[in-house]
């Protein structure tokens, strides 16, 4: 490494000391701890800040964290630590250019003006950070809306669905109850006409069995009374014939 990068790094060294010392100060979901396994990594490695698959499961183990709380941790830092010393170094380039061209500035006014830009690059890290996490949020609410929105739809689908097939299931009973209504109706109207035609039946034969006693009295009537007649008439003519 050259001499240049070597007192870079040292600086830098020194301000990730010190936003090690305020971020474990810092009131956060994470650990003190955990913070600080994870931001001496940083500190190690300044070069190459992305570590690999077998380190994230190692800083895990480490610091009792989870993947995603690691990979977390690691993207915000990238923005509240490491992109703003970045950002220093090119301001310094650029000023150490234009300062050929310019008067030296008194040292108050220098410290005043490093102190607001500071602030002010602290205020949009944090306002892009916000802004990132309120769209994922919105992101997320509108999957889980448009989630909803299906399972509703598919759950209406399906009562539809269900209440068509009771609907047809209704229609078809009453469909076999009323043929089955019409079968017995069809089967008392002939059982009815049957026993009509045995009535009739019942009542020709007792007419008939009426009529021919009757012509049997008439018989032995007519046979009687010829017969009376008959004696009768020997009667007389035994009387004339004395």
């Amino acid at each position: 490494m050259s001499k240049s990068n070597s007192k870079s790094i040292s600086k830098s060294k020194k301000e990730i000391e010190k936003e090690i010392e305020k971020e474990t100060q810092r009131k956060g979901k994470l650990n003190l701890q955990s913070k600080k396994i994870l931001l001496k990594w940083l500190y190690n490695s300044l070069e190459n800040p992305y570590p690999t698959k077998e380190e994230k499961v190692k800083l895990c183990e480490k610091a009792n964290l989870t993947l995603t709380q690691v990979n977390n941790f690691f993207i915000n830092a990238r923005r509240r630590i490491l992109r703003p010393l970045i950002e220093k170094k090119e301001t310094k380039k650029h000023k150490n250019s234009n300062k050929k061209h310019k008067e030296k500035k008194p040292k108050k006014k220098l410290k005043k003006e490093k102190k607001e830009k500071k602030e002010k690059k602290e205020k949009k890290v944090e306002f892009e950070l916000e802004s990132g996490t309120n769209l994922k949020h919105q992101k997320i609410q509108k999957e889980n809306q448009n989630q909803n929105q299906n399972q509703f739809q598919n759950e209406n689908e399906n009562e539809n669905e269900n209440q068509k097939e009771n609907e047809n299931e209704n229609e078809n009973e009453n469909e076999n109850e009323i043929e089955k209504e019409n079968g017995n109706e069809i089967k008392i109207k002939n059982e009815n006409e049957k026993e009509n035609e045995n009535e009739n039946e019942n009542e020709n034969q007792i007419e008939n069995q009426k009529e021919k006693k009757e012509k049997k009295e008439k018989k032995v009537e007519f046979e009687l009374e010829s017969g009376t007649n008959l004696k009768h008439q020997k009667n007389q003519k035994q009387i004339i014939s004395k």
